[in-house]
């Protein structure tokens, strides 16, 4: 149930942000950007110690960052991103964290569409994450 409310409110929220862009030159420019969603992660098995099943709940992802055009075609972006979602291992209940840090650049594409500008991006993600057990 609570894996179809998140998709319901994934497609909402695409259809109603999704509009025509403009597809200008990058060269020069600063940008901010901003993401949020939903995380589902899928259920687990452990054989720690008796049987446990390890029960997840939908998480909430939550960051930003920022992206700067360097020519025409090419812009180099650095982004955070937390996620957070809730578990049940046996009679524990745990908190998931997880911080996403990534450096990466894009190669966009020059065709003669106006409003698409297809990219190739590439870079480096660092993750850390942890648990709190209460």
């Amino acid at each position: 149930m609570k894996k179809g409310i998140a998709l319901v409110c994934m497609v909402l929220s695409i259809i109603l942000v999704a509009g025509a862009a403009s597809a200008d030159d990058i060269a020069g420019r600063l940008g901010v950007t901003g993401r949020i969603g939903f995380l589902v992660p899928s259920d687990g098995e452990t054989t720690v110690g008796p049987y446990h099943h390890i029960n997840t709940d939908v998480g909430f992802v939550f960051g930003g960052g920022f992206i700067y055009g360097i020519t025409r075609n090419i812009a180099a972006e650095v982004d955070v991103t937390r996620t957070s979602f809730g578990g049940d291992f046996g009679s524990f209940n745990t908190d998931f964290s997880i911080i996403n840090v990534s450096l990466g650049g894009q190669y966009r594409f020059d065709i003669p569409v106006k409003k698409l500008v297809p990219y190739a991006g590439g870079g480096l993600v660092s993750v850390r994450a942890w648990a709190t057990q209460f």
